[in-house]
């Protein structure tokens, strides 16, 4: 890819959306779990139209434990998507690829940056948070 030019990946960015809060989020080198709190009230969602939600994450790692090691660096997360409800939490978890492991462990700071994405019928994006 040239330079100015975008690829025809979907970008995901934190402009308008809904507003999520997170019960819980749990990171350790093998998973990330994350509950994320009720959505009634949180958004007028279309439930026609809205089927499942999937949970997208950025791994954040810094303070390397290694001086041969970058500064930071990041392991991207995607998981599967569920139904969509709003009345109850909705609980999200992935185990993580052994290399995303590795990584992992090589850093002693982590930090995770999540965005919730609706998805139709044929898993196209409707909103984000």
């Amino acid at each position: 890819m040239r330079a100015g030019q975008l690829s025809n990946r979907n970008i995901l960015s934190p402009h308008g959306g809904f507003p999520i809060g997170t019960r819980s989020v749990a990171i350790t080198s093998e998973s990330l779990n994350i509950e994320i709190n009720s959505l009634l009230g949180a958004f007028n969602f279309h439930l026609s139209t809205e089927l499942t939600a999937q949970l997208f994450a950025v791994i954040y790692l810094s303070s390397p434990l290694s001086d041969n090691s970058a500064n930071f660096s990041f392991v991207p997360v995607e998981i599967d998507a569920q139904q969509l409800q709003l009345k109850n939490t909705i609980t999200f978890r992935k185990i993580l690829f052994r290399s995303d492991q590795v990584i992992f462990e090589s850093y002693t700071e982590h930090k995770v940056y999540i965005t919730l994405v609706t998805l139709d019928s044929v898993n196209s994006p409707v909103n984000l948070s």
